[in-house]
């Protein structure tokens, strides 16, 4: 299996904060770029759901195939032969109270990420992480159809610098003790470089990682994040684009499968009784099949240290190793 690109960025002035001290400055963030029979499926085009009601981003329902629903998940799938990792993150956490309080009570290797505008959400943000969990600020970016609407404060592609900075410092000061950062919406906001280019700024102020949740296929945030020497990785699978528990379990497999192909994987989901249902179902169910689940923080060490022992193999042997599929020169 070819084995994911490693891409190199400027890393200056990226210092004193305790989750950057665990990445060397001196190598290489992760970025990966799956092998091309990975892509071919819908999840490649699949955009987040708009609102907590569901309203999906950017017309996906025209690009998107239902996900293969054949086959149980459970402790009685064979389990890996090596140790894999995944990565759980709930978005829009904070909206539905009685759901965001299910989202919460989850096994605290899932990962939170909270609205900033949602109601009470610098307490319950509080509460979530004295259960255990990574927060992450979920912050509203401008989709690609105003239709949706992402939200007070949302990140605009029409905005100045100046008032980006400032909408994006009422969205980082409204709980504390996050580590990480990923878009709500943004199908145009993250294809917008002038924009994002002021986000990475004041992200690495701050010291937290980004996570593309790739509402658009074309996005350009993860190049922006890692050309500015910010920890960064990206989604590979939505969980609960079709709500029903076919296709959330559908989902979970297809995510089992990707990180014993690669060794890693991220899925995103929502706080929708679907997915917590199937979450609460398959969560128990991993450490018979040697996976385990870790917060985004950790995720994106392992993936970036896969990276590097990569890069140093190919660096030592240029000769005996094959150029993975879709890899930059």
């Amino acid at each position: 299996m070819a084995a994911p690109a490693a891409r190199a960025f400027d890393n200056d002035g990226v210092i004193g904060t305790d989750l950057l001290a665990a990445f060397n400055q001196d190598d290489i963030y992760w970025k990966d770029v799956p092998a091309a029979a990975s892509r071919g499926d819908s999840d490649s085009t699949c955009h987040e759901a708009a609102d907590a009601a569901g309203v999906i981003d950017s017309g996906v329902q025209n690009v998107m195939s239902p996900p293969d629903a054949s086959g149980p998940f459970g402790p009685s799938v064979a389990a890996s032969p090596r140790k894999v990792f995944v990565s759980i993150v709930i978005d829009d956490v904070g909206i539905d109270h009685k759901r965001s309080a299910r989202a919460i009570d989850l096994p605290a290797g899932v990962t939170l990420a909270f609205l900033p505008y949602a109601n009470n959400v610098a307490a319950q943000a509080a509460l979530a992480a004295e259960k255990g969990h990574e927060l992450m600020v979920h912050l509203p970016m401008e989709p690609s159809r105003m239709t949706a609407n992402p939200g007070p404060d949302y990140l605009g592609v029409s905005h100045t610098a100046e008032e980006l900075s400032q909408r994006i410092a009422r969205n980082l000061d409204a709980f504390k003790g996050y580590k990480g950062v990923n878009n709500h919406m943004g199908s145009a906001f993250t294809k917008h470089a002038p924009g994002l280019a002021v986000l990475m700024r004041d992200l690495k102020k701050r010291g937290v990682y980004f996570l593309d949740s790739k509402t658009a296929p074309d996005s350009v945030a993860e190049d922006m994040a890692m050309a500015k020497g910010i920890p960064t990785t990206h989604r590979d699978v939505f969980l609960d684009h079709y709500e029903t528990a076919e296709q959330v379990m559908a989902a979970l497999e297809k995510t089992e499968r990707i990180a014993r192909a690669g060794g890693y994987a991220v899925a995103i989901g929502h706080p929708k009784d679907v997915t917590l249902d199937a979450l609460q179902s398959w969560l128990p169910t991993l450490q018979a099949k040697n996976i385990e689940l870790i917060p985004m923080s950790e995720m994106i060490k392992k993936r970036h240290a896969a990276t590097k022992a990569y890069s140093a193999a190919t660096t030592a042997a240029p000769t005996a190793v094959v150029t993975p599929a879709g890899m930059n020169e």
